[in-house]
């Protein structure tokens, strides 16, 4: 089967999203999948040629109106604050509608408007069911709750014009779905736009690596070879919670040798160790700043176990617990979204209160001698892999899932 896969920042050579899509590309390639992949610059991750057979740009059209919509979001924002918000939203929404714009343009090239569209950018679903064809077949993935997607999402008219489309297009026997990564953003997406068929397909998953010996990988770092050692990926964004970690760790026993590692999390350490300067922390390292794929597997390599801590609100998924688990390691995970389920389910480790230091320390101290068994790993493997969400992501396009079908 022919399928689109659109992604607007998968040229990018930094960060885990751009693999993602280029992971779940490839596992759609493998099984047989005729894939065409459109980005904003006709590659994918940082290389010319990667993973798919067929990788396109957007025209320079779609890429320019859609920069000078993120712009006058950001300069509506900047000068005006919260009184443009609403020139910001429509700033998103030319965006946004460019992004609509440039597939329908990549599917009248490959000369078939039915084939089906996974759309993985950040993106409104509104404006997606405004704008895409009537027999269309097309699933938006988001990581985002409404708030942070931003568009025509406030404004009733277009909501209801959204509505309107979307219920022609299932009499055409075509649709717009909606695919989040968990639970608590459906139902916020459900508080806005109650009649999209929503798919809940986590993308936490990573494939399985073999590690390098532990011994080898800790010479390679400078780190001591018989000590206990934890693994926190603390870069910097909205839901990490790398200040419950370091006070679980301060002192001079703490439950393990901690790394800390990531973008910003220097300036994290130092801000966190002034404001708290009665506290010592004689058994942590902390490497700042983006950690490449080959570090990354080294780090995993040289650990014991993974540390993922949450705040109470974040609502995604862990790629971090994907990275983990893939290594082989065992997590100590905060118990927030739906990582709860997931680590009890799977038997991934321990759980502990999300910001809760003693209750850290003390699930910390449990992993002592802690292992991932081969069973436990293959079971999180199988639920989560870029296989699994490539497969459930092309049913929800095509039809040949379960989604009940809402009301209009």
């Amino acid at each position: 089967m022919r399928v689109l896969v659109f992604e607007e920042r998968a040229h990018l050579d930094v960060g885990h999203y751009p693999d993602w899509v280029a992971r779940l590309s490839r596992a759609l390639d493998a099984d047989g999948h005729e894939v065409h992949v459109l980005t904003r610059h006709g590659w994918m991750h940082g290389r010319p040629v990667d993973h798919s057979r067929a990788t396109y740009r957007m025209t320079r059209r779609h890429r320019v109106t859609g920069r000078i919509g993120t712009e006058f979001r950001r300069l509506s924002l900047k000068l005006l604050g919260s009184r443009g918000r609403q020139l910001g939203h429509f700033g998103d929404s030319l965006r946004q509608v460019m992004l609509v714009a440039a597939v329908r343009h990549r599917l009248r090239q490959l000369g078939s408007r039915r084939t089906p569209v996974l759309i993985l950018s950040r993106s409104s679903p509104i404006e997606i069911a405004m704008f895409a064809p009537l027999d269309a077949r097309w699933v938006v993935y988001s990581h985002d709750p409404p708030a942070r997607v931003g568009g025509t999402l406030h404004f009733p008219r277009a909501l209801a014009f959204a509505a309107a489309r979307e219920r022609r297009r299932r009499r055409r026997g075509g649709h717009v779905r909606f695919a989040v990564n968990n639970v608590p953003v459906q139902e916020a997406w459900q508080g806005v736009a109650p009649w999209f068929e929503y798919e809940v397909i986590s993308s936490a998953g990573k494939p399985r690596v073999r590690p390098v010996p532990r011994c080898e990988a800790r010479r390679a770092l400078g780190l001591p070879v018989e000590a206990r050692i934890a693994l926190c990926f603390g870069m910097s964004h909205g839901g990490k919670d790398l200040d419950t970690v370091l006070q679980a760790f301060a002192g001079d026993e703490p439950p393990a040798r901690l790394i800390v590692a990531g973008k910003d999390v220097g300036a994290t350490f130092d801000s966190f160790a002034a404001a708290h300067s009665e506290l010592t922390f004689p058994g942590v390292t902390v490497i700042d700043g983006f950690v490449t794929d080959e570090h990354m597997h080294l780090l995993h390599s040289a650990a014991d176990y993974a540390i993922l801590s949450f705040l109470p609100s974040w609502p995604n998924d862990s790629g971090t617990m994907g990275d983990a688990v893939g290594h082989g390691l065992p997590v100590c995970c905060s118990e927030t979204a739906d990582h709860g389920r997931v680590v009890r389910a799977h038997r991934l480790g321990e759980l502990f209160r999300p910001g809760d230091p003693e209750s850290l320390r003390a699930a910390a101290r449990r992993m002592a001698g802690a292992t991932l068994d081969a069973d436990a790993q293959s079971s999180y493997l199988e639920e989560f892999s870029p296989e699994t969400l490539s497969r459930r992501l092309l049913d929800a396009a095509t039809g040949n899932d379960a989604v009940a079908p809402t009301r209009l």
